[in-house]
C-alpha cells in the first residue's frame, strides 16, 4: 500500500511539480495577505511632521494619544477615534551641525546621513502633492516651502476666525496654542514647530476627489479642535 502510494506521489511530482509549487507559493501570498488587511490598524487622520526631531516609539505614541482624545468623530466607523503621525524626519545642512556637535558633547554619536535634504525634499512634496496628511506640524523650513508653493490655507479660512497668538496668515507655533502647553508630550518638539493646514493637492484630487474631500473636512474639524482647545477647569500654565 505504502509502495503503491510513493509510486503515485512520485509520478505526481514529476509531473506537476512546478504546478503544485506556483499554486502553494499563490495560496501562501493570498493567506499573508489576507492576514495584514485582518490585523492592519485602521486610522481616522494623519498629521505630518517635518523637523529635526527623530521620534522613538513612546513619543509619538504619547502625541497621537493627545491628539486622538479631541478628535470628535470616528470617521472610518471602527469604533475608535485614531490619530496618527506620520514622521519624516528632516535636517538642513545647519541643523544636522547642531544636532552631531549636540550628541558628540553628550559623548553620544548620531549618523543623519539617511536624512539628507535632498532626499525628504522629495517625498516631502510627493506627500504635498497627493498624500493624506492634511495637519501639518513643521520646521521653519519646510513651512517656508509650502508658504512660498501656495500650499497652505490661511487660518482664519479654517477657523472662521482670527486665530490668537499666529504669527502670520498661515501658521502658530504649537508652543504658543493651548493645546500644545497642555498635552506635555510635545515639549520634545522644537519650539519653533508650526502648527498647519495644508491645501487639497490636485494629486488627491485626481485620485479620488470624493474621499479626499472627506478626509480634508475631518482635518479640518480636528485642526478647529486644535485651535479652540480649552484647558480644564482648575488648570494653570
Amino acid at each position: 500500500m505504502f509502495k503503491k502510494m510513493y509510486k503515485w506521489l512520485d509520478n505526481y511530482w514529476y509531473h506537476y511539480k512546478w504546478t503544485t509549487i506556483i499554486v502553494v507559493s499563490f495560496a501562501v501570498i493570498l493567506t499573508i495577505c489576507i492576514v495584514q488587511m485582518a490585523t492592519k490598524e485602521t486610522y481616522d487622520i494623519t498629521v505630518l511632521y517635518t523637523g529635526p526631531h527623530i521620534f522613538i516609539k513612546e513619543e509619538k505614541l504619547s502625541m497621537q494619544n493627545a491628539l486622538s482624545s479631541v478628535l470628535k468623530e470616528d470617521n472610518n466607523n471602527d469604533g475608535k477615534k485614531t490619530v496618527v503621525i506620520q514622521d519624516m524626519p528632516a535636517f538642513t545642512p545647519e541643523q544636522a551641525e547642531e544636532a552631531m556637535k549636540a550628541a558628540e558633547e553628550e559623548g553620544r554619536t548620531i549618523i543623519i546621513n539617511s536624512y539628507s535634504l535632498e532626499q525628504v525634499t522629495q517625498s516631502f512634496s510627493q506627500e504635498v502633492l497627493a498624500g493624506e496628511s492634511v495637519i501639518c506640524l513643521l520646521d521653519r523650513y519646510w513651512y517656508d516651502k509650502l508658504i512660498s508653493n501656495d500650499g497652505l490655507t490661511p487660518l482664519k479660512e479654517v477657523v472662521g476666525k482670527e486665530v490668537e497668538g499666529a504669527f502670520d496668515d498661515y501658521g502658530i507655533y504649537l508652543k504658543d496654542t493651548a493645546f500644545g502647553k497642555f498635552f506635555s508630550a510635545f515639549d520634545v518638539l522644537p519650539d519653533d514647530t508650526i502648527l498647519c493646514i495644508r491645501r487639497v493637492g490636485i494629486g488627491s484630487l485626481v485620485a479620488g476627489q470624493k474621499s479626499a474631500q472627506k478626509r480634508y473636512e475631518s482635518s479640518k474639524r480636528l485642526f478647529c479642535e486644535i485651535i479652540n482647545f480649552e484647558y480644564p477647569q482648575g488648570w494653570t500654565e
